[in-house]
């Protein structure tokens, strides 16, 4: 494993300026694509969005149902 290690080093030292900057973007690229942290923030937004557009859906439909009956009530006392 030491050499592994001692040969890596040695070829870190032997790439140029703009080739480390790309093993750094490549690295830093496969750690983004490796972190699920993003993806459960994600999926929490998505489940509480559903649900708020439920509640919404929901209230809308009793809403109209209440305020028919207020409607039909007012009537019926009017005449």
């Amino acid at each position: 494993m030491r050499c592994i290690a001692v040969r890596a080093l040695t070829l870190w030292h032997n790439l140029g300026a703009n080739d480390r900057d790309m093993v750094r973007i490549c690295a830093s690229i496969a750690d983004f694509c490796r972190d699920q942290n993003g993806a459960t923030a994600i999926e929490y937004g998505l489940v509480v969005s559903l649900i708020s557009l439920t509640i919404v859906t929901w209230a809308t439909q009793i809403g109209q149902s209440v305020l028919g009956f207020f409607q039909s009530a007012a009537s019926a006392l009017s005449h």
